[in-house]
């Protein structure tokens, strides 16, 4: 079973990454952030960024517990 994380990444980049602050789709990966998420590098604006930037959980530190209960809350089946 894929983590939530991992389907919201496939989803957003469907038709390529774009840059969360101009964009583009000039982007290449650039390492990965402590926790283990993939780190994007904008060849046009020249920043940075993650997954996570521009959603709720970008400055929250603990992503992947709250990615467990996400994935939790969302597979739950009715009785």
């Amino acid at each position: 079973m894929k983590s939530v994380f991992g389907e919201a990444t496939e989803i957003k980049a469907k038709d390529g990454f774009h840059c969360v602050n101009c964009g583009f789709m000039n982007v290449n990966r650039n390492g990965h952030t402590k926790p283990g998420m993939q780190r994007y590098y904008c060849k046009d604006c020249h920043k940075s960024f993650s997954d996570t930037t521009a959603t709720p959980l970008f400055h929250c530190r603990k992503v992947n517990r709250w990615l467990d209960f996400i994935e939790c809350t969302s597979w739950h089946e009715l009785a």
